[in-house]
């Protein structure tokens, strides 16, 4: 598109731009918004429409502080209008350009004449504008902490070696509220000989979030109308934990809420003698302080974006098996925040599982409870794990059963696993249970969840179609019983089920799905979920598939055990 077109098109819409006589692909337009005549620069991007345009305030300086426009030191800065969320249309590009200004410009007029509205959004975007106060080379912190009521000291370990240079340079915790697991990344290299303690921190909770510093504002005095406008028996106790406490080089982290949750920000503070610390106006003297790029590793920082219910953290799950599908059920509780998983397996992991498994090869050898207890608690920072290696018929146990939220069977064995359900219901013991199994060539997957008081149960799963009596063989699979499923390679004891790593993952989401719904209390009645595949690789190894693979359609849908017969 020519800029001369798009200039005659905007100046039939009443608006005069013109182009930059020194930047290419640049538009230049003014705008009475209220009482501010604004100058707008216009970027359009070479892939345009495919891509908006940015829009830029030209003398950013000007204005103060403004929700949703940067500043650099240029003079002008971007705008926010949300261009990464839109669908285009991008048939009618001079449309689309009229439509971005618009948006940019109303949004811009908020901004400059709303006082409440630019406030709001200063508040909800503190981060976003307090990155704009950290400079290229600032200090990168690692805070490992829950919220605090008022404040806290923070431990600070910095690498020995002065020349090693990365985003996880610093490392601070507040050890009476962290959470994670000994075996967490972060607190293994928090304790790593590689690292040392240096200079002192705090953890401060403010009692309401303040503005973000303004363009050009420093810091330190934005610091010192924040501590000065706190409570006064907050300012005392600072003034007395100041008094108290000298050093050379001190962190400051904060915490405070807004309208979606807490807001984190971190503080560098420097000087060449030992002084008291800044946290009180009274000794803020000679003291350098920036803004610093701050990642917290906290349950609410952390949980909330994946959306989990708050008391997954809670509950107790004891899953036994960990294979192939176990090991990715493993996986996906501890992702979704269930806060304490009991692994039970006796087997090591082995070469011949490594394409189909969680676990990677550097664990081969290992037992696979203790091999993904070490891989899981590395990853998922709150997660408590256990190991057991009996088996699951040692867990037809009142009081094993009993300390558990729910129990995930996940062996394949179906005899064992009928033995533990009919244990469950005989002892009408309060525990939920699943039932998790896939099956061979990539046909499909189930999974059967059984609520205590309610009707159902695993043997539903085992009465024959036809006769209407009790079967060995499950009725809602989809291959046809009576068939030779396993194969080997070299003769007794190396017999398998051919299936792969995206049936066991298929197996082990149903299975999840259900396991979250029973944690939270979402389901109500006994029943089961499956997934069917494709057909192709069955066929080909002369397997019969049974009717309910053909006219399966409710894909993952859950159908209750209220019946005895399974559709």
């Amino acid at each position: 598109m020519e800029l001369n077109q798009l200039i005659e098109f905007l100046l039939q819409h009443n608006i005069n731009a013109k182009e930059h006589p020194d930047e290419k692909g640049m538009l230049i337009s003014e705008h009475l918004l209220g009482n501010h005549n604004v100058t707008i620069i216009s970027h359009i991007p070479s892939d345009f429409p495919f891509t908006l345009p940015t829009f830029h305030l030209h003398e950013r300086e000007k204005y103060g502080a403004l929700a949703h426009v940067a500043w650099g030191k240029d003079g002008f800065a971007d705008i926010c209008y949300g261009a990464d969320s839109y669908n285009i249309d991008y048939s009618r590009p001079k449309f689309i350009f009229l439509s971005a200004l618009s948006k940019m410009l109303t949004l811009l007029d908020k901004s400059l004449n709303d006082q409440d509205f630019n406030k709001k959004e200063l508040l909800r975007e503190f981060a976003g504008v307090w990155r704009f106060h950290i400079s290229d080379n600032a200090t990168a912190l690692v805070c490992l902490a829950e919220p605090t009521q008022r404040f806290e000291d923070l431990m600070i370990r910095v690498p020995n070696n002065k020349k090693i240079k990365n985003n996880r340079e610093i490392l601070v915790i507040n050890s009476s509220s962290n959470q994670c697991n000994s075996n967490h990344f972060f607190i293994k290299e928090l304790n790593s000989k590689t690292r040392s303690l240096e200079g002192k921190g705090i953890i401060l909770s403010l009692p309401e979030l303040p503005l973000p510093p303004e363009p050009n504002e420093s810091i330190i005095s934005w610091w010192k109308n924040v501590i000065t406008n706190l409570p006064a028996d907050l300012q005392n106790d600072l003034l007395e934990k100041g008094r108290l406490t000298r050093t050379k080089n001190f962190y400051i982290i904060c915490h405070a809420k807004n309208e979606d949750g807490q807001v984190w920000f971190g503080l560098q503070c420097s000087n060449i003698n030992k002084e008291n610390i800044p946290i009180h106006a009274k000794y803020l003297c000679n003291w350098n302080m920036s803004a610093v790029t701050l990642d917290v590793v906290s349950k609410e920082n952390l949980l909330s974006r994946i959306g989990v219910e708050n008391q997954l953290s809670d509950k107790k799950v004891c899953l036994i098996g960990c294979g192939s599908v176990g090991g990715y059920i493993a996986d996906m509780l501890s992702s979704s925040g269930v806060g304490e998983i009991t692994l039970v397996d006796p087997d090591k992991f082995q070469l011949e599982n490594l394409h189909r498994h969680y676990l990677g090869a550097h664990t081969i050898g290992n037992f696979k409870t203790d091999a993904l207890k070490l891989t899981l608690e590395y990853k998922y920072p709150f997660i408590k794990i256990n190991t057991s290696k009996s088996r699951l018929l040692d867990y037809c146990d009142f009081e094993k059963l009993t300390k558990f939220d729910l129990v995930i069977c996940a062996t394949g064995n179906v005899t064992h696993q009928r033995r533990i359900n009919e244990f469950i219901v005989q002892n009408k013991i309060p525990t939920s249970l699943i039932f998790s199994w896939v099956e061979a060539y990539g046909v499909g997957g189930h999974a059967v969840a059984v609520l205590p008081n309610s009707q159902g149960s695993l043997n539903n799963v085992f009465i024959d179609n036809e006769s209407d009596k009790p079967s060995l063989y499950p009725n809602i699979n989809f291959i046809r019983k009576d068939q030779k499923i396993k194969k080997n390679h070299a003769g007794c004891g190396t017999e398998f089920i051919a299936y792969s790593n995206i049936d066991a993952i298929q197996t082990a989401t149903i299975s999840t799905q259900l396991a979250l719904k029973v944690l939270s209390s979402k389901l109500e009645k006994s029943g089961y979920i499956s997934w069917r595949g494709e057909q192709d690789l069955a066929i080909k190894n002369e397997i019969k598939l049974a009717h309910r693979f053909y006219r399966f359609k409710d894909l993952m849908h859950f159908i209750p055990l209220a019946c005895e017969k399974m559709s």
